[in-house]
């Protein structure tokens, strides 16, 4: 059976403690983890186990070293883990633009994907739309796409038209790349 499916986990991972959310993620065949900000989240993940893990981000290799200050530490512990590698310069809304045809992963992760600068809730719902599109093309037909948003910001639990409208709207553009809640 050829599916697919989306999830979007805001209030379990926003409640979870640090040191406890990649327990959230059973553990996989292999794992993509874009836009990974300063590596930790993808550091956890090679250093509790996880054997074929692929951390991107969008930033270059120098340009992420001088944001932050733990990079080049968290790059040397991924990629030196066991199937562990590091990425700079991905765009997770183009995938495709960094990854051979035909690779996929049984688990691509975003976390608190947004925009840069202040909200902006048409281009925060782009940004949510190439991705969806982007990562359709490399995840496992059972595979899934895990993104983290704040409590409220999917939208799937909106209570009013007003809170629906405020949304990034996600699962609309989850089920728009043929991705499944």
């Amino acid at each position: 059976m050829l599916w697919r499916r989306a999830l979007f986990l805001s209030s379990v991972v926003r409640y979870a403690p640090p040191s406890h959310r990649t327990a959230l993620i059973k553990r996989s065949a292999s794992i993509l983890i874009v836009g990974d900000g300063d590596l930790s989240y993808g550091r956890n993940f090679v250093e509790r186990g996880e054997d074929k893990v692929t951390v991107s981000v969008l930033e270059t290799c120098e340009k992420h070293r001088a944001v932050y200050r733990q990079s080049e530490d968290h790059t040397a512990a991924i990629d030196s883990s066991k199937g562990g590698k590091v990425m700079f310069g991905v765009d997770a809304t183009a995938l495709k633009d960094s990854f051979e045809p035909g690779t996929t992963y049984s688990k691509i992760l975003w976390n608190f994907p947004h925009w840069p600068g202040k909200t902006n809730i048409r281009r925060n719902r782009e940004l949510l739309s190439a991705f969806f599109t982007s990562a359709r093309d490399f995840i496992a037909d059972d595979g899934e796409v895990k993104v983290a948003l704040v409590e409220g910001q999917g939208g799937m639990d909106s209570e009013s038209m007003r809170d629906w409208k405020a949304s990034w709207k996600a699962g609309v553009y989850a089920a728009e790349s043929d991705l499944l809640l």
